[in-house]
């Protein structure tokens, strides 16, 4: 399954869409370095309800962050209710690192959105994702006639979005049955946003891996509207957990954290021993990376019952 980081994006909702840019611009550069597929920078050209950047994201703050970088691995969102709707303010595909633009929809503005998203689909021919917001709060019903209406448009993503972080996917996925088999037969890739108000998040994430689901959400350390969402450290692969976790750590000011003792205990969770050895790398103040080296050594008994390794 895909990820899309939406840190600075849906993050931005905790920063009032006001994110350092030196540190905006050493965040791309990580999530480029691991290859994730889209970086969400932020809201494009929406000033109704803030004129700070990354709620009004424009060329000058993209080129900021991305520099020359010749990658395709930026992602845009804009709202329709509130979005610019002059198709010529938009980047072009290959101009610039932005590959897709997303589009949230309410039930209300639906028909209104598709008929725009496509628009920008034939002048900017960027890939083009809908995003149903509330989809939670839509019918079996509601949900196939929206999807039979949009399938004619040939979008590359359709995302349900639990915007209200409610979603349990084990007891609600029927719901969503007809309308993600109907997607998939028409080739159009499916994904879900999943906030975490009731901290479902990373259990719906596993139920979307099985069910082969093609593109989810994530954010560091959870950051999003409301609840937040999905958490990348607790998805990313073990392979680039240590440098995403030292990114945190430096990063401290930008995230507002107060230390990093957590950091600490998602190694230990994930190398599945026990946080006593967690609590030795604190109180001797081992580095994230020396403490991960030597704890993912541990064998047998030893990952259970603790004994000094610093």
């Amino acid at each position: 399954m895909k990820i899309l980081d939406c840190t600075l994006r849906d993050g931005g909702f905790t920063k009032n869409f006001n994110w350092d840019f030196g540190f905006a611009t050493r965040y791309y550069n990580l999530m480029s370095k691991f290859k994730i597929p889209y970086i969400e920078l932020g809201y494009w050209m929406q000033t109704s309800k803030s004129k700070n950047p990354f709620y009004n994201f424009n060329f000058d703050h993209l080129n900021k962050i991305t520099g020359k970088s010749d990658k395709q691995n930026v992602s845009i969102i804009i709202d329709y209710h509130y979005c610019n709707k002059d198709t010529s303010k938009y980047p072009k595909k290959f101009a610039t690192p932005v590959s897709m633009i997303r589009m949230t929809a309410r039930k209300e503005d639906f028909k209104e959105a598709l008929i725009f998203s496509s628009k920008l689909k034939k002048a900017t021919d960027l890939d083009i994702s809908i995003q149903i917001i509330n989809s939670t709060n839509y019918s079996k019903k509601e949900l196939e006639d929206a999807i039979k209406e949009l399938i004619n448009y040939n979008f590359y993503y359709v995302y349900f979005a639990d915007s209200h972080g409610n979603l349990n996917l084990i007891n609600d996925y029927s719901k969503f049955e007809e309308s993600i088999n109907l997607l998939k037969e028409n080739n159009i890739d499916v994904g879900f946003h999943l906030h975490n108000h009731t901290n479902r998040a990373l259990l719906n994430y596993y139920f979307c891996l099985d069910k082969k689901i093609n593109i989810t959400d994530t954010s560091i350390l959870g950051l999003g509207k409301g609840g937040g969402n999905l958490q990348l450290e607790h998805v990313i692969i073990n392979e680039n957990l240590i440098e995403l976790l030292n990114f945190i750590d430096q990063e401290k000011e930008n995230f507002e954290l107060v230390d990093n003792k957590f950091l600490y205990t998602i190694i230990s969770g994930r190398l599945n021993i026990t946080d006593n050895y967690a609590k030795e790398a604190i109180s001797k103040k081992i580095s994230l990376e020396n403490f991960y080296n030597k704890a993912s050594k541990l064998r047998d008994i030893e990952r259970d019952t603790f004994r000094e390794i610093f």
